[in-house]
């Protein structure tokens, strides 16, 4: 009986054992799985924060939506919306160039605001300076934030509804004179938007009526998950070129749920005539990373894109739709001078190639720049131009990770080519403040280090090629430092 007793309390003391050894075990693998959390989430914001995704500027805007009447949707669960600015705009009817946003996986039809308000302020503002501007309608979709990143069934109603919303959206129209009609209307996509928007454009009738295809932050080469057989069909038939420019922003390291190589287009499914993309760390005027939600509402980004989507509104031309954008997009500046305004300004000619800094009078403002070759008498000169991040001081040309920078804090890069240096430079501007304008200098580096030297310290723009550098969609900053002062680098 005493040995029973023993036998079944040491039984007693060894579970007691188990059971302390279990939940201390326990307890440590949940402290080590917190550590674990938190680890990953302060590198996680670690790398957003020197990607650049906080260096947006937060956009304002006083948003109304009135819903579109139509009694024969064949898809009555989702609804097209028209967005009118509060205080801004009072008409109920539209009169033109319409614009559908095509919100994404889970995304909201009101996420349209920021970008339609900034187009109305700035049509608002550029009007009263100029004619010729076309206002923009936006109508928006509404598909109760669906998820269509996963399932390619909803991903082809939503494309089967863009189509129709796009008929019924160019029928809201019929009430002016039909040479007055928009006979086209642009898609404004945010990320499975705008794989939407090119699964509905494979349609002949619909590709005629829509001009262009913006999207933001769309997954265009691979899908964010491939679980389904049927997303990797919608893929197949979109793999093939389209009638609409194509233009894709993407937002780089920046955006944690888009690989950057997959917002990316080949050339094989899109030409140099056809469209291209772009990385917003390498767009003039937003030069940081933008997080995928952010792309959105970040101000930088949506105030060019509107500014875009305007002067694309103004022409129908293709050629001209696709030569604004690379402009805006690309900093692709053809050579060329202004009509001559303003009182002109004299510098020295120390150089044959020669560079002009200015920077704006006002944000957004139009590039008015001409220049002269003078001598005995005065010639216009042919000129390239382009943007940089203006420089906060000798020692920071650019704007440093997770800064981004504000959309006005840019400069007027101005290079022209001389046939001797003899004369005087003669700079004609009603939209800029000249800097300084000196001799421009390119250095190509068979390394991949650089080391300035006294003829560089002099030059007013000094460009660094590195031919050996290895190209990746994480490397979308083109080197080139603008020398205000003293500045030396390696």
């Amino acid at each position: 009986m005493h040995q029973r007793t023993s036998d079944a309390q040491h039984g007693i003391a060894v579970r007691a054992l188990d059971t302390a050894k279990s939940r201390s075990v326990t307890v440590l693998s949940a402290l080590l799985g917190v550590l674990y959390i938190w680890i990953v989430y302060h590198f996680y914001q670690k790398d957003l924060q020197e990607s650049g995704s906080w260096g947006c500027e937060m956009s304002w805007m006083s948003p109304s939506y009135k819903l579109v009447e139509w009694q024969d949707n064949p898809i009555p669960r989702y609804q097209v919306y028209l967005y009118r600015e509060q205080g801004l705009e009072t008409e109920s009817s539209v009169a033109g160039h319409p614009v559908i946003f095509v919100p994404g996986n889970a995304g909201s039809y009101q996420q349209v605001r920021s970008i339609a308000s900034s187009a109305v302020r700035q049509y608002r503002e550029q009007s009263s300076l100029r004619q010729g501007i076309t206002k923009l309608d936006f109508f928006t979709v509404d598909f109760k934030e669906d998820f269509s990143a996963f399932h390619g069934r909803t991903l082809r109603t939503q494309a089967d509804f863009i189509r129709h919303a796009v008929r019924r959206i160019l029928a809201e129209y019929n009430h002016l004179p039909s040479s007055e009609r928009p006979a086209q209307v642009t898609l404004l996509a945010h990320s499975m938007g705008g794989i939407a928007s090119r699964l509905a454009v494979t349609v002949e009738d619909i590709s005629s009526s829509v001009d262009a295809i913006l999207t933001m932050s769309t997954p265009h080469l691979t899908p964010p998950l491939t679980i389904e057989w049927d997303m990797e069909q919608i893929y197949q038939t979109i793999s093939h070129p389209i009638r609409p420019l194509l233009i894709s922003l993407c937002g780089g390291i920046s955006d944690t749920q888009v690989v950057s190589d997959s917002c990316a287009l080949p050339s094989t499914l899109v030409s140099e005539d056809d469209g291209f993309a772009t990385f917003t760390t390498g767009i003039p005027g937003v030069w940081t990373g933008v997080d995928h939600q952010a792309m959105v509402w970040c101000h930088q980004i949506r105030y060019l894109i509107a500014k875009t989507l305007l002067q694309m509104a103004s022409t129908g031309s293709r050629t001209a739709k696709l030569s604004i954008a690379r402009r805006s997009f690309l900093e692709d500046y053809s050579s060329g001078s202004s009509p001559i305004h303003g009182g002109p300004q004299g510098f020295p000619i120390t150089s044959t190639e020669m560079t002009i800094l200015a920077e704006p009078k006002t944000q957004g403002s139009h590039i008015d720049l001409a220049v002269q070759h003078c001598t005995d008498k005065c010639r216009d000169i042919p000129l390239t131009h382009s943007l940089v991040p203006r420089p906060r001081s000798t020692n920071v040309p650019f704007p440093l990770p997770g800064e981004g920078i504000k959309s006005d804090e840019n400069l007027l890069v101005v290079d022209v080519n001389l046939r001797g240096v003899d004369g005087t430079l003669q700079v004609h501007t009603d939209s800029h403040l000249i800097i300084e304008a000196g001799s421009r200098k390119v250095i190509i580096s068979r390394t991949s280090t650089w080391r300035a030297d006294d003829s560089s310290r002099n030059a007013t723009s000094l460009t660094l090629n590195f031919p050996k550098s290895r190209s990746s969609s994480l490397l979308v900053h083109r080197i080139r430092t603008i020398l205000t002062g003293s500045c030396d680098g390696e």
